[in-house]
């Protein structure tokens, strides 16, 4: 009660989520010993508002990827390769920044050093007996890594659709 007299009001928030990812906050104010109730709505930021989604429906998942990036379809090179992603600016470019890759056995991506000393896949999964891979590339450099956070927040939005 000591608060409440010197500051005047006591404010206290409380979240509803009602399914729809539509918050509600609650804000109640004590002015003067009487409770003053007030109800906003908050429409949480979507981070992936300006993002493209890539699904593949031959093996059932999505994933988003941003707009800084294009899909391009080749597997030249690429035996395993279902789409890889390329710089926007770097089109027509042969220097891939990601790739989505389907291998028949584990050993298929534990061998990736054929074409990829050392590297191993950011993210695998088992779909449908078979091994999905996403690998990006990047220097490791200080300039590098928002390609980086682009391809983690990527690959935080894969999921199976199926």
């Amino acid at each position: 009660m000591i608060l409440i007299i010197l500051i005047g009001y006591f404010v206290f928030v409380r979240f509803i989520f009602d399914g729809s990812e539509l918050l509600q906050l609650v804000v109640l104010q004590q002015v003067d010993g009487e409770d003053i109730e007030e109800d906003r709505l908050i429409t949480p930021v979507d981070e992936f508002a300006d993002w493209h989604n890539y699904i593949n429906e031959d093996y059932g998942f999505m994933m988003k990827y941003s707009p800084n990036y294009t899909e391009v379809v080749d597997t030249y090179g690429w035996p395993n390769s279902v789409v890889h992603f390329i710089e926007t600016s770097s089109v027509g470019d042969q220097a891939y920044r990601a790739r989505i890759e389907i291998w028949n056995d584990e050993l298929g991506w534990e061998n990736l050093g054929q074409y990829l000393p050392g590297r191993q896949p950011d993210f695998r999964i088992n779909v449908d007996e078979k091994y999905l891979t996403v690998s990006y590339e990047y220097a490791g450099q200080v300039e590098d890594i928002s390609i980086k956070e682009d391809w983690e927040k990527a690959i935080s939005s894969f999921e199976l659709i199926r």
